[in-house]
């Protein structure tokens, strides 16, 4: 990775936030368990309850306890709602008008989802590829934090068509691709290793997924969700038609899209 000086205003994550991470990692984890430990933080706890109540979720009853709101999220979707507020809590995304936390909070959730359906089918680690799927554009966030000005103009380039794709508008104006943000974040806050490895496959400079399962995962449902968030259809997509089972899960995230959008919202 080309060295940054930017990358020296890092933000730190909040006391116990890589614990919880770490935790929410676990393949033996339950609903209780994350109960427990998102009481530990007031400010996600209390997030966490705001989407219990949200539109996407759109209680009978309004849900007032940590608990019932992780048991009315349910286990996958409260992974992802945590693990988005733990993360995203950390950078200011007021400064960039072009940035649209919504959008890019569907498409990170869209992206987790494909990444774990996938995984899944390829019998690989569902919750890193869930988690990975999650992260694996959250250097944009870090990139519109500290960097807003050259983020505005990169965004507001991409959306124009004047570029082709978000790290080539980022490197017009100056600044890393998300992909090296992504994981100069990932080293900064000590995530584990196969996080690491999983998005160093798509820099460059850094590595080749080429032969990592996992990267592969991701990189392909990442392509996937920008996709369905451009409302491709699953016979014009660039989806490996030959992987059996993909086109439902394709589809099924195509059709589910509107919740997202509103869990999204729910998040931002």
């Amino acid at each position: 990775m080309r060295d940054r000086d930017a990358m020296k205003d890092i933000p730190v994550l909040e006391a116990g936030i890589p614990d919880l991470l770490a935790d929410l990692g676990r393949a033996d984890i339950t609903i209780d368990d994350i109960a427990t430990r998102v009481s530990r933080s007031p400010s996600i706890a209390a997030r966490v309850i705001a989407c219990a109540n949200s539109a996407w979720s759109n209680p009978v009853t309004p849900v007032a306890s940590v608990k019932d709101a992780c048991m009315r999220l349910g286990l996958k979707v409260v992974r992802t709602t945590v693990i988005a507020l733990a993360v995203g809590n950390s950078f200011d995304q007021k400064s960039c008008p072009a940035f649209k936390a919504r959008e890019f909070w569907a498409r990170s959730i869209v992206t987790a989802n494909l990444a774990s359906a996938i995984a899944a089918q390829r019998a690989l680690d569902v919750n890193i590829a869930q988690t990975a799927g999650l992260l694996n554009s959250i250097g944009l966030l870090w990139l519109v934090s500290a960097m807003p000005a050259e983020a505005n103009e990169a965004l507001t380039s991409l959306a124009s068509g004047t570029s082709e794709n978000l790290d080539d508008a980022f490197e017009i104006y100056g600044a890393m691709s998300v992909a090296e943000a992504t994981v100069g974040l990932f080293k900064a806050w000590e995530f584990p290793a196969v996080l690491i490895a999983t998005i160093s496959g798509n820099v460059a400079d850094i590595g080749d997924c080429s032969d990592d399962e996992m990267g592969q995962c991701v990189q392909l449902s990442s392509r996937l969700a920008g996709e369905i968030m451009r409302e491709v259809a699953w016979e014009d997509s660039s989806g490996p038609g030959a992987d059996a089972g993909l086109e439902a899960i394709y589809t099924g995230e195509q059709a589910a899209l509107p919740k997202t959008l509103e869990l999204a919202q729910a998040i931002r």
